[in-house]
């Protein structure tokens, strides 16, 4: 958030907590971004389904993990 702020990204929310139980309101963002996090979620499928609850429609979900987690995944 502090790197977001100096390069004046005022539209950003960094959330700390529980992915399958987020504290977010439903079609609340446009973007859902996880870098190498889906691999460290025990239960991927009921994160990813919290995530698409967030998206508004026409919200785009973005996944980056690292080729090594993803071949432990099961996707």
């Amino acid at each position: 958030m502090k790197r977001a702020e100096v390069a004046g990204i005022g539209n950003l929310t960094a959330i700390l907590g529980d992915a399958t139980q987020p504290q977010v309101d439903d079609e609340s963002f446009d973007l859902v971004f996880l870098a190498t996090t889906l691999g460290e979620i025990p239960d991927r499928d009921a994160a990813i389904i919290q995530c698409q609850k967030a998206l508004k429609s026409g919200g785009i979900l973005s996944i980056t993990e690292i080729c090594g987690d993803l071949i432990s995944m099961r996707l």
